[in-house]
């Protein structure tokens, strides 16, 4: 089961604390975290959050003891945002938002 953490206490200043998995500054005040050899580790992002969390729970948690550096964030090849605008639409957002009614479209 993925379950997340979250970080209630944000005690570390942002210029300190950067993301375990892709190694950005986290942000102030962002709740992520995820548990990695029994240690709660700040999170950028929920996506960040999410992809840890599965590496962690396939059991192949030796990635992060291993890696050489972090993988930093990768650009979006040309042409991906504008393929992807084609689902910005309010009947698209409207039909996703109808499995997710506490967060309601505009948050899609």
């Amino acid at each position: 089961m993925i379950a997340f953490a979250l970080l209630r206490t944000l005690s570390v200043p942002s210029e300190t604390a950067a993301c375990f998995h892709c190694g950005l500054p986290v942000p102030d005040r962002v709740p992520y975290s995820t548990v990695i050899d029994a240690i709660a580790r700040p999170m950028c992002c929920a996506g960040c959050a999410a992809v840890a969390q599965t590496i962690a729970d396939a059991g192949l948690s030796d990635y992060y003891r291993t890696r050489q550096s972090t993988p930093g964030r990768q650009d979006l090849p040309d042409g991906v945002l504008a393929d992807l605008e084609i689902y910005d639409t309010p009947r698209c957002r409207n039909r996703s938002s109808a499995n997710y009614p506490m967060m309601g479209a505009r948050h899609l």
